[in-house]
């Protein structure tokens, strides 16, 4: 009789305790798997700001270079209108006259 109850509590037991375990085991797994993606993902998405910061920093120094080139575009172009000024001319004209007419005396 006791053997009996033994081998039915066996019975019904055995597949509750294998379920249980092989549950435990499923979700060991299951969180083992998340744990990975998870910092498999952390990777990437740290690849792809460091790839997006150097894309920001290449695309700035771009722009300042531009900028730069742009502010001594326009500086020459300042430049070049104030030589075109008819004032501007006679007032370097009578410079080099100045200059040229020494270094002739000194000569």
């Amino acid at each position: 009789m006791i053997k009996d109850i033994v081998l039915a509590l066996i019975a019904v037991l055995g597949p509750i305790i294998s379920g249980v375990w092989s549950y435990k085991s499923s979700v060991k797994k299951a969180e083992a798997d998340l744990k990975a993606v998870r910092e498999k993902n952390k990777t990437e998405i740290e690849s792809i700001k460091i790839q997006a910061e150097n894309e920001l920093e290449k695309i700035r120094e771009q722009s300042l270079s531009e900028g730069r080139l742009y502010e001594e575009k326009l500086k020459l172009d300042l430049l070049a209108k104030q030589f075109s000024n008819p004032k501007v001319q006679k007032r370097i004209e009578e410079m080099l006259d100045k200059e040229f007419s020494k270094r002739i005396y000194d000569i």
